[in-house]
């Protein structure tokens, strides 16, 4: 869509309210998600009107942080000499940083300028289980992270209400927006009706981390029900780096890796998206799969009870069960209305809380509260 197209009257006579990102915007170590979260932040600009998102720091600078993180990442420190970063020579009136404070980096103390932090807090029950001790170290970490900052904002409720839980006096800067997922698409409510009348039941994986994203289990779970489920017609796709382990099951496809546009394709094709894994902090793949109109099965962790709403847009089943994980696969299977409407349920729940416009206004409206 065109930018000069979405302006209202306003918009084209007040001057654009110009935000600085402090993180790099090319990582010269492997490539991860949280690089594409903060690449994805920084095209928002068509949707949210009065923006504009750009990246500080000259190609030089950008570099250094990249050198910091390395070194900290060697070393448990950075060993180079610090850079000041100037914003208030790009006339920027909002900062926003994603994670940590990048080591080699500091801001000005000239002209302070507020900055917006993205941070996580552990919500796992498996990481929290670690004891009072730990959450507390964790909280202070993360104080010590964000003293610099006016906001502190996490991506799911449930970080903030436990990081709240340790610091309820922090209430009034902490906020949670979902992540902005722009290549989000979804499917019409007549095409996932459609997609659902046919015979055949089309079941997707995505997860390159097989291992931790619990490809085993599925597996598993697939030879338990093997017979019932080539005579139901099912057949399932995996996009994994790892090598799916059927013993019984025969219906199963594989792919090492595909791109980001073919698994959205695959997702609008398939009925139920299956991935239940051992460790995940939060899930975008879900939000995918619920947007194209597919039926969810995950794990029961806090992270998917907020993506599913408590089970209401999917199937909420134990880590590490694969009688679980068959018995929620062979329900859906066999109750097609009632997996049409988790999937519809899921749609809707979605483009609720995820819609990219949505988002991308929750984002200009905290950002020009914080310009005043």
């Amino acid at each position: 869509m065109n930018a000069a197209l979405s302006l209202s009257a306003h918009d084209l006579t007040t001057p654009p309210l110009n935000v600085g990102i402090l993180n790099p915007s090319w990582t010269v170590l492997r490539h991860n998600t949280d690089q594409v979260c903060v690449n994805d932040l920084a095209t928002m600009n068509p949707r949210a009107t009065g923006l504009m998102l750009q990246f500080l720091g000259t190609p030089w600078q950008q570099l250094w942080g990249n050198l910091g993180v390395g070194s900290q990442r060697v070393f448990k420190r950075s060993v180079l000499p610090a850079l000041t970063l100037e914003p208030d020579e790009r006339k920027i009136q909002v900062l926003y940083r994603y994670g940590l404070k990048v080591p080699g980096l500091v801001l000005s103390d000239r002209n302070k300028v507020p900055l917006m932090s993205t941070v996580g807090y552990p919500c796992l029950r498996h990481v929290m289980s670690r004891g009072d001790l730990y959450m507390e170290e964790e909280a202070q970490r993360l104080d010590r992270h964000t003293s610099d900052s006016a906001l502190i904002h996490f991506h799911t409720d449930a970080m903030r209400e436990q990081y709240l839980l340790r610091r309820p006096a922090q209430a009034s800067r902490c906020l949670s927006i979902p992540f902005y997922l722009p290549q989000l698409e979804f499917l019409s409510e007549s095409e996932v009706r459609a997609k659902f009348d046919e015979q055949e039941t089309r079941v997707l994986f995505v997860g390159a981390d097989g291992s931790r994203k619990g490809l085993e289990d599925l597996c598993r779970a697939l030879d338990l029900k093997a017979r019932w489920l080539h005579a139901n017609g099912v057949h399932v796709h995996v996009v994994s780096r790892h090598a799916p382990n059927c013993q019984l099951f025969k219906h199963v496809s594989h792919q090492v890796r595909v791109g980001r546009d073919a698994v959205q394709s695959l997702m609008r094709r398939s009925h139920v998206y299956c991935m239940v894994p051992r460790h995940e902090s939060f899930g975008l793949v879900y939000v995918e799969a619920m947007a194209a109109g597919c039926a969810v099965i995950a794990d029961d962790d806090l992270p998917r009870q907020e993506i599913l709403d408590g089970g209401r847009c999917g199937r909420l089943v134990p880590a590490r069960s694969p009688l679980a994980i068959a018995d929620a696969l062979s329900g859906l299977v066999q109750d097609r209305a009632g997996a049409l409407s988790l999937a519809l349920s899921g749609q809707r729940r979605a483009a609720q809380r995820y819609e990219p416009s949505r988002v991308a206004a929750a984002y200009a409206g905290t950002f020009r509260r914080m310009a005043g």
